[in-house]
């Protein structure tokens, strides 16, 4: 399980669809999950590589909080047809206890799949739990010469291999370029 988190949402978005689109480029099917207020944005997708054709967006009830958004994952995750299922918890409550990760691990280790989980806490905060593998803080800096770049700093890497992540640099949408 990864954890995309930090305040800044543009940042965490970017890094999750980066995610989803090297998940993509190896021929894995992609899901994303959201409350129905979420904030995925489309041509923004596209504009970042994801094939929206191949990507599922399931927008789960706002009124069912955190378990809608959980369950649908369990769902997914079940079938065993994904790869990546990416589930954004930002503007939701924690979830408490470590049985819903458990669930999930064990439904991605059983069917090869990967979750990636996006919240709204601190670098200085903990993670969502002791099953987190991977925790990172993506930062987005602002547009320079018609570019975007994200950097991304490893919060937790509990695999003990170390890890480069590279910095990624992509074109700024209309209207941002600087």
């Amino acid at each position: 399980m990864i954890e995309v988190s930090g305040r800044v949402s543009p940042a965490r978005l970017s890094a999750a669809a980066s995610l989803v689109r090297r998940a993509q480029l190896e021929g894995e099917t992609t899901a994303w999950i959201q409350p129905s207020t979420g904030g995925l944005f489309p041509p923004d997708l596209a504009a970042a590589g994801v094939d929206l054709e191949a990507l599922v967006v399931i927008h789960a009830p706002i009124d069912r909080g955190v378990q809608a958004l959980l369950q649908a994952a369990e769902w997914l995750l079940r079938s065993g047809a994904y790869g990546l299922v990416v589930v954004d918890l930002c503007g939701q409550r924690s979830p408490r206890g470590d049985a819903w990760q458990a669930r999930l691990c064990a439904l991605a280790r059983q069917h090869q799949s990967r979750v990636v989980v996006i919240t709204q806490s601190d670098d200085h905060e903990g993670s969502l739990g002791p099953l987190v593998g991977l925790r990172v803080a993506p930062r987005r800096s602002p547009p320079h010469v018609g570019l975007c770049r994200l950097d991304v700093q490893i919060l937790k890497n509990k695999s003990g291999a170390p890890l480069t992540i590279r910095p990624e640099s992509w074109r700024a949408p209309t209207g941002l370029e600087g």
